[in-house]
């Protein structure tokens, strides 16, 4: 216990004078060595971590520092209490199974890079499976809630080798987790060589429910590997899964690159029911405005891109009531990664 409450204790000091940036901050940093200090600063927050849920109680954030203490894998429950501009600060994706309530406050200028510790499992519509890495706001959401957040002008770009990854504005991978009245605006980058990877405007993969909410991004999806056959996904709301869409508009300009099999589509690029007792899905009440711009460089092709779903693997879902003005705009020239036009 002696040493747990040092660890923390120290922690908290080391936290109160980065914040403050003064001489005595350098004084403490130049006792310890890069290691000593890194190895301190990861235990005091691995026991913050592991005393994460002794209470259901909100804790405020009304700050760029206040956002960025959240540690990963918290399971606390947290609120917006002000507008929020991160302009200057570098965003890592952090697992996440609490609550985190905007109260209809915004987050403007959040840039994303990278993807969180976690892994879990994706499924291609073969049922093959690759285990994953996940970049967003989020990397996992599990069993947690996002709501009466606004998100302006979000960042988001993750560039792997080999490694698998989805990625999507507020979650890379939604298990039994919810978004609800949420509005993000912004671009989303994904840049790969991998064998399964996919980018939505919301979500990345996984099941659960967004409804309520708004996005208007920019995707941009670049497969670096031209020698072998990958699967791709892109979606307005979520690239792959089975997750339930309800009263959400989406306005989408979306740019595929890709020497695989493409997924894509308006709202979601592939919806698959891949786990065991899967309930019936709904997608209803949705609207979609826009494109996506793809091509699929491949002999065998599929070119799935639609609407609502780019390929369907399950019918058992409820879809009706959703409108659109969408275009399938596919190109035939293979050798120039597609991107945005400069105004």
């Amino acid at each position: 216990m002696k040493k747990k409450l040092l660890a923390i204790g120290i922690l908290s000091v080391m936290l109160a004078l980065t914040a403050c940036g003064n001489t005595v901050e350098q004084t403490v940093v130049e006792q310890l060595s890069p290691e000593e200090e890194q190895a301190l600063f990861e235990e005091a927050r691995n026991l913050s971590i592991a005393d994460d849920s002794i209470t259901d109680e909100y804790i405020e954030i009304y700050s760029p520092e206040g956002l960025m203490s959240i540690p990963n894998g918290s399971s606390r429950n947290y609120v917006l209490s002000a507008d929020i501009d991160m302009t200057g600060n570098e965003w890592a994706p952090i697992d996440f199974s609490g609550t985190f309530d905007g109260k209809g406050h915004s987050i403007s200028n959040l840039f994303v890079s990278g993807h969180s510790q976690g892994l879990d499992l994706v499924y291609d519509g073969n049922m093959k499976v690759y285990q994953t890495r996940f970049c967003g706001m989020f990397g996992i959401l599990d069993g947690a809630v996002v709501k009466d957040l606004t998100i302006n002008n979000i960042n988001y770009e993750c560039a792997t080798g080999e490694e698998c990854v989805f990625s999507g504005s507020i979650a890379g991978f939604m298990s039994d987790a919810l978004i609800d009245n949420v509005s993000v605006n912004g671009t989303g980058f994904l840049e790969t060589s991998s064998k399964c990877f996919g980018i939505g405007g919301i979500a990345g993969y996984g099941k659960g429910e967004i409804r309520n909410s708004v996005a208007n991004l920019t995707l941009i999806c670049i497969d670096n590997d031209a020698e072998h056959r990958d699967e791709q996904f892109m979606g307005g709301v979520y690239a792959a899964g089975a997750i339930d869409l309800n009263n959400n508009s989406i306005t989408i300009d979306g740019y595929d690159s890709d020497h695989g099999y493409v997924h894509n589509g308006g709202l979601v690029g592939m919806y698959i029911h891949y786990y065991d007792g899967c309930p019936k899905g709904s997608i209803c009440g949705n609207t979609v405005d826009g494109r996506i711009k793809f091509f699929e460089d491949n002999t065998d092709r599929r070119a799935y891109c639609e609407a609502y779903v780019g390929e369907m693997m399950c019918w058992d879902l409820d879809m009706n009531k959703n409108s659109n003005t969408f275009t399938r705009d596919e190109v035939f020239e293979y050798n120039v990664n597609l991107m945005p036009e400069e105004n």
